[in-house]
C-alpha cells in the first residue's frame, strides 16, 4: 500500500525540534513497517504541519502541494534521504512498499533483454527519476530514453525524452493503475507497461489523451510485446515475468 504525505499549512517558524523529526522519519522509513511509518508521520505532522493519510487524500481537507524544490530541500536539511523509498508525484509524498524479490526478479529481467536488443538505439534507464512538471518526480521502475551521449548529466529526463516506461507492480498495482498512470498520460509519456504480478501480464497503454490512455492492450504468458518505438525489439512475455 502506497501512502501519501500532503503539506495543509507552512511550517512553523522555530523548528527546534528538526533533529527528532530527522531521526523520527529515519527510524520509520528503515523499520519499513506501515503501521509505524503512518504513527511516525502523525508525529511530523504535529510538529511541522504536515498531514499523514493513506492511500488518497481527503479531498476536503485544503492542501498545498509540494513542489520539486520543497523535495529537494527537506533532502539538503536531512528530512529525506537518498535511499528513502519516497516518490513525489502530484505534489503528495508517496512512501513506497519495500522492494519484494518478485519485483527485484522481474526488473532484473527487463534489465537484461533490453540493452542487448536495442544496442545503443535508447537509454535504459532504471529506478532512476523523471521530472514530469514542477509537482511531479516519480521514479519508475524502467524508461527507455532517446539516447544521449552525455546520458541525462545535466539533469533528469522530461516527457519528451520517454519512449517507453515501464512499471513492476505487485503491492502496488491499485497505484501504478490509477494515480501514477493518470500522471504519465497528462505528461504525454507515449507508451507504458505495467507488469503485474497477479494476472502475470504486461498491460501496454498507448495514445495518451485528456489525462489518460485511450488505447490498452495485454501480452501474457506464451506471447510476445514490443514497444511502438521499437517494433523490432520483440519480447517474450515469459523471459519478463518473474514466476
Amino acid at each position: 500500500m502506497a501512502m501519501t504525505i500532503t503539506r495543509t499549512r507552512d511550517p512553523l517558524g522555530d523548528l527546534k525540534t528538526q533533529e527528532d523529526i530527522v531521526a523520527c522519519l529515519k527510524a520509520a522509513l528503515e523499520d519499513g513497517d506501515s503501521k509505524f511509518i503512518a504513527a511516525a508521520l502523525e508525529d511530523i505532522a504535529r510538529a511541522m504541519g504536515i498531514a499523514f493519510t493513506a492511500n488518497r487524500p481527503d479531498s476536503a481537507t485544503p492542501r498545498r502541494r509540494f513542489t520539486v524544490a520543497e523535495y529537494y530541500a527537506m533532502a539538503e536539511v536531512g528530512i529525506l534521504h537518498e535511499n528513502d523509498r519516497i516518490e513525489l508525484l502530484d505534489g503528495d509524498l508517496i512512501v513506497m512498499p519495500p522492494i519484494g524479490d518478485w519485483h527485484a526478479a522481474s526488473v532484473n529481467r527487463f534489465t537484461n533483454s533490453l540493452p542487448f536488443l536495442l544496442q545503443e538505439r535508447a537509454i535504459v534507464c532504471i529506478q532512476n527519476p523523471i521530472r514530469l512538471n514542477d509537482n511531479s518526480e516519480p521514479q519508475p521502475d524502467i524508461m527507455l530514453l532517446r539516447w544521449r551521449d552525455d546520458f541525462y548529466s545535466g539533469g533528469h529526463p522530461g516527457p519528451a525524452d520517454v519512449l517507453l516506461l515501464i512499471e513492476v507492480a505487485d503491492t502496488s498495482v491499485d497505484y501504478d493503475r490509477s494515480a501514477k498512470l493518470s500522471a504519465y498520460a497528462r505528461a504525454g509519456i507515449p507508451e507504458v507497461w505495467i507488469a503485474t504480478r497477479q494476472e502475470r501480464r504486461i498491460e501496454a497503454y498507448t495514445e495518451p489523451a485528456e489525462g489518460e490512455y485511450t488505447t490498452a492492450r495485454y501480452a501474457t504468458p506464451g506471447e510476445s510485446i514490443a514497444p511502438q518505438a521499437f517494433p523490432d525489439v520483440v519480447l517474450e512475455v515469459d523471459n519478463l515475468i518473474a514466476a
